[in-house]
């Protein structure tokens, strides 16, 4: 009988590094450093990836655990762990602070977390797929090295240090740090660099995936990541493949979101594209002079979502539209509002376009900043007063703004470069509030890729994951470019009505991003509750 799968995290009380913003419940302090407060989720998404079912968290008494420690376990706990490692009542895989994870150690056998000298250096591990290096965590995060004394501990593969030339793992140094990738005793096995709460600290945008995004196929690297994770695992002695990975049970292997962001535009040829073949997109609102236009429009195409365009710019002061008036100011400056998401400046968006009749089901980033973690913060208040809210795409290519900046700097500031989607997962995923001990959103983000020629859509489904049961591919295309030169001379509608011939002769399925999430959340309560739907 296969054992059950489950997860545990045990968030950090305090945290020597965090940034303070006002959020939309009061004062947050956020952890800044190593992922603190990310791991739980970072194993949740995990697993949801891989097709598993992650419930609530629990310490099982008997069950395969993974668990992600950035604070110290209750003795009572770790004792109990401890007990059924020695037992055999199923393997614990443990990653997190060092401090915490000796608390599972027995005595005899100590770990010290240390942090890589070598600032832009990327944490890897060696030894365990050939004589390729893997990246498993950013920059100076922390690492452990071990000491046994005459007690044996069996290690698999090096822990090592990625710079130099970064852009390629053939040009990269690897700079030896004397730890190994990981360590077993018995049914424990312990992570070094702390890779769920990496692969998390990515998916959100905590941390720049750019740098590296040369050593994976760039479009899939979060979920090539996954897999690797996966492979990790069994390596070690982990019966990964043992468990079930049914994915959402609702969803083909292969489903299409068809988005456009209507902007400034009423040009409809994208929806009348869409028609014409039978199938539905999901159209992204914004607030302006053309709302009324398109509700009233998208009301009359029932196959077709309408969706909430939230805005992310400033707006201007009385002040300074005078001057914009009197032409003292550039009249086409662009610029990152804080107050316009931040706090429960999200949610009085979702409310007033609601007001207009505008769907609220799901929401889409207008402009292209994002403010972390002012972002994840407000989106989790969405999502707590705004129940039909089912999710979001937001983290996808643009400008990412962390820790109270308001302009790109190349380090706390960064750009995704074209067609780089930036945030490469394609499976919904859910975002942790790290100021809140790392508590999961209870809906799910998302991410898209804009204006894609149709080889490259082409390319894109003709690439299989070897593990991964099921993708979401999200492709974005703007009215506004239709019939103009911006992307392609002949305007993006003809690759749009390519794309829709070549999804059609592939019968790949094309869903609306609210029914994909729907569909989601009904599997997640199914989960909970024991029941499960039947495939499409």
């Amino acid at each position: 009988m296969t054992l059950p799968l489950s997860w545990f995290h045990v968030p950090s009380a305090t945290s020597k590094s965090s940034y303070a913003f006002e959020g939309a419940r009061g004062r947050i302090e956020w952890p800044t450093r190593h992922g603190c407060n990310l791991g739980g989720a970072g194993i949740w998404n995990f697993l949801w990836r891989l097709g598993a079912r992650p419930a609530e968290p629990e310490l099982a008494r008997d069950g395969h655990l993974l668990i992600v420690l950035d604070g110290p376990l209750p003795e009572a706990a770790a004792r109990e762990l401890r007990a059924k490692i020695e037992g055999r009542r199923g393997w614990v895989i443990a990653a997190g602070d060092a401090s915490a994870l000796q608390g599972l150690l027995p005595q005899g056998i100590a770990i010290v977390g240390e942090t890589s000298p070598f600032p832009y250096a990327a944490l890897g591990w060696t030894g365990l797929v050939g004589d390729s290096a893997q990246i498993i965590a950013p920059p100076g995060w922390q690492f452990f090295r071990v000491t046994s004394g005459d007690k044996w501990v069996e290690t698999f593969g090096d822990l090592v240090a990625l710079g130099g030339d970064r852009q390629s793992p053939e040009r990269a140094l690897r700079i030896p740090l004397k730890a190994p990738a990981a360590i077993r005793l018995g049914q424990l096995i312990l992570l070094n660099g702390n890779p769920f709460s990496a692969l998390q600290a990515w998916l959100q945008g905590q941390e720049d995936l750019e740098p590296w995004l040369a050593w994976r196929h760039g479009v899939f690297w979060l979920d090539e990541q996954v897999e690797f994770l996966a492979d990790a695992l069994e390596r070690f002695g982990f019966p990964l493949a043992e468990a079930e990975t049914p994915g959402v049970v609702t969803l083909p292997s292969t489903t299409i979101v068809l988005r456009h962001d209507l902007d400034s535009s009423r040009d409809m040829s994208f929806l009348a594209a869409a028609q014409a073949v039978g199938v539905g997109a999901t159209h992204a609102v914004l607030l302006d002079a053309n709302t009324d236009f398109w509700t009233k429009t998208l009301a009359a195409a029932t196959a077709h979502e309408a969706a909430f365009h939230y805005d992310t710019l400033r707006s201007d002061s009385v002040v300074e539209r005078l001057r914009r008036i009197g032409g003292w100011r550039p009249a086409t400056e662009y610029r990152p509002g804080y107050r316009t998401v931040a706090g429960h400046g999200l949610l009085r968006q979702v409310r007033a376009a609601r007001s207009r009749s505008v769907g609220v089901r799901t929401l889409h980033r207008h402009a292209s900043f994002i403010r972390y973690p002012e972002f994840v913060d407000a989106l989790d208040y969405v999502f707590s007063e705004e129940p039909e809210v089912l999710g979001a795409s937001s983290f996808f290519r643009g400008q990412i703004l962390r820790w109270g900046i308001d302009r790109c700097d190349g380090a706390r500031g960064t750009v995704g470069q074209f067609p780089s989607p930036m945030f490469p997962y394609w499976m919904p995923f859910r975002p942790a509030h790290a100021g809140d001990g790392g508590r999961l959103l209870s809906g799910f983000e998302s991410t898209s890729m804009m204006e894609c020629e149709p080889a490259l859509v082409a390319q894109i489904l003709d690439y299989r994951p070897r593990r991964l049961r099921q993708r979401v591919l999200t492709l974005s295309y703007h009215p506004f470019h239709a019939h103009r030169p911006t992307f392609n001379t002949e305007g993006t509608l003809v690759w749009f009505q390519e794309i829709l011939l070549l999804l059609k002769e592939q019968n790949v399925c094309v869903l609306s991003l609210a029914e994909v999430l729907a569909r989601c959340h009904q599997d997640l309560t199914e989960r909970v509750s024991g029941r499960h739907g039947k495939s499409d």
